[in-house]
């Protein structure tokens, strides 16, 4: 009976000398003058391997950076000590100052058309999957500061393929493993969500956050393995939109957002209100958005525009206001805002060509429509 061949694995950390002991445990001690004797040592003899690592598969630099010990950083740096993901680590545990460090070098020692350090990782020891780069994990760990340090030396995030595209590439990354394939979309989407990347990349960081946050529920529909991580991400959008609201100080600013059209020229203060964004956010389904506290209370405002101090009066000087008032302008106002909203709905129910309804997509604006249409016919 033949015995099984046995396949060694690959890129298992060695066991350290006990030279490479002391230098990894000077290192993580901060102990500078140790570790350039050490680095000198090893210049001129090859002893110890400046690039060995612990059973935990740390190296002298990710000690360095998880001690956030700059010096150390630059030490190991400029004595020759490989950088491999040590950029992607320093993102990841947010040291500044060593990401600034490590993109210079970067700089100095990439090729064009050759891989980048990070990327020349082995696979079965790398910390990161290979679709992380430093911007999507920098967008991941939403610091605004390492955004802009990778955005202002040129990086982007391209758009994910859509999830029903069936490019080349897409068709082979999901016949080689169709899991990763869907976790780096995941992936991609969570740094597109981040809100740091969109106030930075964003000219219009409301209206990016409401087709995003759109985007990622069909996404939830569309891919219901990953259902609970986009919605998720939808939520962080929505909340982004709000958060930005909440920044508002003034009626008048207040009043710039919400009648911002970009296909129009800029609202302002004194003209009629549009609210084409508070539309925006109606068709987003923008539910926080629009109950916003700021929202309701300009809404509120050009209700009762012309009672000065209507909501504080008491109930019976409310009756006799409104006695006073011509009821049948209040109904015109009534029937005009039920146009106005079983408008929006039909819209969106016949967006389709050739005017058919969209009952498949937008079976509910189909129903309110319905209703409307029913109760003003009567």
């Amino acid at each position: 009976m033949e015995t099984p061949e046995i396949k060694e694995v690959p890129n298992l950390p060695k066991a350290l000398s006990l030279e490479e002991k002391k230098y990894l445990l000077a290192v993580e001690r901060g102990d500078m003058a140790n570790v350039r004797r050490i680095l000198e040592k090893a210049q001129h003899f090859n002893i110890p391997n400046i690039n060995c690592v612990d059973s935990l598969g740390r190296n002298a630099l990710t000690l360095a950076i998880d001690g956030e010990n700059l010096e150390m950083v630059e030490l190991l740096v400029v004595m020759g000590v490989e950088t491999k993901d040590a950029l992607l680590h320093s993102i990841n545990v947010e040291f500044v100052e060593a990401v600034e460090l490590l993109l210079d070098h970067e700089e100095l020692i990439h090729k064009d058309g050759e891989p980048y350090s990070w990327q020349r990782v082995n696979l079965s020891t790398a910390s990161f999957t290979p679709d992380i780069t430093p911007l999507i994990l920098a967008a991941h760990r939403n610091n605004y500061e390492i955004l802009k340090l990778l955005l202002d030396r040129g990086a982007t995030l391209p758009m994910p393929h859509d999830i029903k595209c069936g490019c080349e590439e897409c068709l082979r990354e999901s016949k080689e493993d169709s899991l990763r394939h869907s976790l780096s979309r995941v992936n991609e989407y969570k740094a597109l969500a981040s809100p740091s990347l969109i106030a930075l990349s964003s000219g219009d960081p409301i209206l990016t956050a409401f087709q995003l946050s759109w985007e990622l529920r069909n996404l939830a529909f569309a891919e219901p393995e990953c259902k609970s991580e986009y919605l998720e991400l939808r939520k962080q959008c929505q909340q982004f939109a709000v958060d930005l609201l909440h920044q508002s100080r003034t009626s008048e600013e207040l009043a710039v957002i919400l009648n911002h059209d970009p296909d129009k020229p800029s609202y302002e203060v004194g003209e009629q209100m549009t609210l084409a964004r508070l539309e925006l956010a109606i068709t987003y389904k923008q539910k926080k958005f629009v109950a916003h506290p700021n929202i309701q209370q300009l809404l509120a405002a050009l209700w009762y525009e012309g009672v000065p101090g209507f909501r504080r009066k008491s109930s019976i000087r409310k009756f006799f206001i409104i006695s006073k008032k011509d009821y049948r302008t209040i109904l015109t106002g009534l029937n005009q805002l039920l146009w106005y909203f079983s408008d929006l709905e039909r819209k969106r129910c016949y967006h389709l060509s050739g005017g058919d309804a969209d009952w498949k997509n937008e079976r509910d604006a189909c129903i309110k429509w319905r209703g409307f249409a029913k109760y003003i016919s009567t």
